[in-house]
């Protein structure tokens, strides 16, 4: 199969999740970071479909996604108050877009090893390079809500924000 159609479907698939989890999460906040994920994932299937043609490849702009969730969880602990709350309505659901984000993250690996120096196809290293990025920069966002999710009253106590500052 060919890689970048490949890495399309995935993108599809995990823009379809995060869409979904938007939608079904109870927390505004949450609902924000999904939402931002998702289009994040169209980006990146946007750009693939561009390179696939071998058309001139677009430059990808840098995401402000960690920055835009930043404020999304500091928000969130001014106004989260109610015990017990939880950030989704399903873990397995997070589990599953840190599957998608890994596997994202293998592929555009492979893909980057695969390119034969002095290709045509070595034009797409500079973009593969910073999706690659910034699927590392989702498994980590993801990584985050899964622990929000599984304590998050003391996720929220830490006032240094220091869950996101890595990225």
């Amino acid at each position: 199969m060919d890689i970048f159609k490949y890495a399309r479907e995935i993108e599809l698939q995990s823009e379809q999740l995060y869409r979904d989890l938007a939608t079904q999460s109870p927390i505004q906040e949450i609902a924000s970071i999904f939402g931002f994920l998702a289009g994040e994932e169209r980006r990146h299937c946007e750009l693939l479909r561009t390179m696939s043609r071998h058309a001139a490849f677009p430059s990808i702009e840098k995401s402000s996604i960690l920055i835009d969730s930043k404020a999304a969880f500091k928000n969130l602990s001014e106004h989260f108050t109610a015990p017990g709350t939880i950030a989704v309505d399903r873990e397995y659901a997070l589990g599953a877009a840190l599957d998608f984000e890994k596997k994202s993250i293998s592929l555009y690996e492979k893909a980057l090893m695969e390119l034969a120096p002095g290709s045509d196809d070595e034009r797409s290293r500079p973009v593969l390079l910073q999706i690659l990025e910034q699927e590392k920069n989702h498994a980590r966002l993801v990584e985050s809500l899964m622990e929000f999710h599984r304590h998050p009253h003391e996720w929220l106590e830490n006032a240094e924000w220091n869950h996101l500052d890595e990225f």
